[in-house]
Order: structure tokens, then sequence, then C-alpha cells
């Protein structure tokens, strides 16, 4: 078998092997999760613990934090190290 050949025939974008479209993605839920990955591999490389990062990150998201989830990542950031901090 030549290496650069494929196993299966293309399938043109959006669509699995069955032939059904794929889901439409949330772009807004899409950067929620990159941004809480970026914040969450931010504060760990700081020295706070995984698990704790990850309770105060699920509060500032809730919307229990002092700052609202959208704001300015810098606010956010400031605001989840407060909370580690307390």
């Amino acid at each position: 078998m030549h290496l650069r050949q494929r196993k299966y025939a293309a399938t043109p974008a959006g669509a699995d092997r069955a032939g059904a479209p794929a889901p439409p993605s949330d772009p807004n839920r899409e950067a929620d999760q990159k941004r809480g990955e970026d914040l969450l591999r931010g504060l760990t490389k700081l020295g706070f613990r995984s698990k704790e990062t990850r309770a105060a990150l699920e509060e500032l998201q809730s919307g229990r934090g002092p700052v609202p989830w959208h704001a300015p990542l810098d606010q956010v950031l400031r605001a989840a190290t407060q909370l580690l901090t307390r």
C-alpha cells in the first residue's frame, strides 16, 4: 500500500462517513472552551493546583464570580487568582 493512499474515499467537509451533515458547532461555546483551557494552562503554570483552578474557573463561568466570564482576559485571570488565594 502506498503511504499516501487513503483507506476511504474523501468526504466533503462537514460530513461524516454515513453521509449525514455534521451538526453545526456553536462558535461561542468553542471560544468559551478555549478561553477556559488557556486560563487553566496559565494558572497551573503559575503553580496553582489543577483541581482548585478548575473549581475557580467554573465559579467564574457560572456567573458567581466578581467579573463576568466574557470580560477581558486579564480581568478574568485577576478574578481567578483572587478566588484561588482567598
